[in-house]
């Protein structure tokens, strides 16, 4: 059978169920014939699965996407973990590709960008209404799972506070900010899980065990659909240099933060619907909290910083 006599519908069906990695094959279907090429730019299935690592390919994603009308992206990756110099620049092209997209095709979106202004703000902008931007400013109605380490901006781009994924489950986040209970349940009202990685140091780590403890109190979570909080520790720099306190090196974290998530201090008495497991033995085990009301049951879990950096700081001191 030649390629003319093959209908572009079938040709579309197994390239659809082929390209479902980070790209690579999309890549070679576009350098395979002419024909194939046409099918790629007419239909974005050579796009469905992407992954893109560093500035200099988003940049040039960034140009790819403009040249396509509403490609059909369902998997997109983008990740640059080094110090890049312009942070603006690297926010700009991330939101340049994310406005260029289907809405309603991404399902997943994991962005790993090293945007140290964002990281510093704690106080986001404001829109028209004088209300913090969203995390998301764009609202992907079929979005399920998200990594998105801080709220997401550019002056180039309209400052929104009312943008919602209503079917986002899963969540990753590494900075929380004063009101995270409110901008979930605003943006993100049918969470399930979310995961935080925190310094165990600093303001952020000051705000992520607040928000620890408000998980903790009776009554639902906020937004109610919540059922599991990971949180993963990770050591705090200065100067370049990891800093620990002296908790962390012999596992007496567990028992102190365990003691102060199980208590009510409005009533001054035992939080009943709180039960605390300590995992002894050792640095890794992590610190769990389950949280058992009529309302709804919800699971908390909290890893130490890994347990070979923090036996080699022990060692030192």
């Amino acid at each position: 059978m030649t390629l003319p006599s093959i209908p572009v519908e079938l040709l579309l069906s197994i390239f659809s169920f082929a390209c479902t990695d980070d790209g690579q094959t999309g890549r070679a279907l576009n350098a395979t014939s002419k024909a194939f090429r046409d099918i790629c730019l007419g239909s974005s299935v050579d796009l469905q699965c992407v992954a893109i690592h560093g500035c200099y390919g988003i940049k040039l994603f960034s140009d790819i996407v403009s040249q396509r009308k509403y490609p059909r992206v369902e998997s997109l990756l983008l990740s640059d973990d080094s110090d890049y110099g312009d942070d603006s620049e690297l926010a700009y092209f991330t939101l340049d590709i994310l406005h260029a997209l289907s809405r309603p095709h991404l399902r997943i979106l994991h962005i790993n960008t090293n945007i140290r202004d964002h990281f510093r703000s704690r106080s986001p902008p404001e829109d028209d209404q004088r209300h913090p931007v969203a995390w998301l400013p764009i609202s992907f109605p079929s979005l399920v799972d998200l990594q998105l380490p801080c709220h997401l901006h550019h002056f180039n781009f309209s400052y929104t506070s009312t943008t919602t994924s209503p079917a986002l489950r899963s969540l990753r986040i590494a900075l929380v900010l004063p009101g995270l209970s409110t901008l979930l349940a605003r943006e993100f009202p049918n969470l399930v899980d979310l995961t935080i990685d925190a310094p165990i140091t600093g303001p952020i780590a000051a705000e992520t065990f607040l928000y620890l403890g408000e998980y903790c109190r009776s009554g639902p979570p906020s937004p109610p659909s919540l059922r599991n909080l990971v949180v993963y520790l990770a050591p705090s720099e200065e100067e370049g240099c990891p800093i620990y306190p002296w908790m962390y090196t012999n596992g007496e974290w567990r028992h102190e933060l365990g003691e102060e998530l199980a208590w009510d201090f409005e009533l001054n008495v035992p939080n009943e619907a709180v039960q605390v497991w300590h995992h002894e033995g050792g640095l890794e085990g992590p610190l769990e909290v389950e949280v058992g009301l009529e309302s709804s049951e919800r699971m908390r879990t909290v890893f130490p910083p890994p347990a070979e950096l923090v036996t080699w700081i022990g060692k030192q001191e």
